[in-house]
């Protein structure tokens, strides 16, 4: 968790910012809620990145959809780099792999600024990332869940994330059992 007036990480059970003396109380009374599904690391498909792939969660609450676009990181393209300049194909995919778990704590860092573990909503930060923010009731008509990916489809623009089987059938439950779809 991080203090929300000067972004200090702060444990468990404290009750003041050692950084800056926030009482740390306070900013759990402004918990806006608990996310009733939530989803990290989806891809685009079909987009060029030259560094790095941009990487979405998927978020729902009671009233809205949530597409949550995160920072990108380039370890893994740097790793690549670095591999291939140093020892060639092997050399690649391991500089890639070291380099994608670095990217993947730093997204995992990232999000800890607005959910915790328990999928609490602990600040609303994560609205400067908002990519698209659906209304759950437009779900049926925007949304195509399909058997690897979303399809969000308006005004012409299509727009495919794409995760494991696994994660879209439980989108895919959640929104059925939430009588959405």
């Amino acid at each position: 968790m991080f203090c929300k007036k000067c972004g200090n990480e702060i444990g468990d059970g404290v009750s003041f910012c050692v950084k800056c003396g926030t009482k740390i109380i306070d900013q759990a009374n402004k918990v806006s809620g608990k996310a009733n599904f939530y989803s990290a690391d989806w891809t685009r498909k079909k987009v060029f990145a030259v560094a790095s792939l941009p990487y979405y969660d998927v978020m729902v609450d009671d009233n809205y959809i949530y597409l949550i676009k995160l920072p990108k990181y380039s370890g893994a393209a740097t790793g690549l780099i670095l591999g291939l300049i140093l020892a060639n194909i092997l050399g690649a995919f391991i500089g890639s792999s070291i380099g994608s778990s670095s990217d993947t704590k730093k997204r995992k860092k990232y999000r800890e600024g607005w959910i915790d573990s328990g999928q609490r909503i602990i600040s609303q930060n994560f609205e400067k990332d908002v990519f698209l923010k659906i209304p759950i009731n437009e779900v049926k008509k925007l949304l195509t869940l399909e058997k690897h990916r979303i399809t969000y489809m308006m005004e012409g623009e299509k727009i495919v994330l794409q995760k494991n089987k696994q994660e879209v059938e439980r989108l895919n439950n959640y929104l059925s059992n939430a009588y959405v779809l």
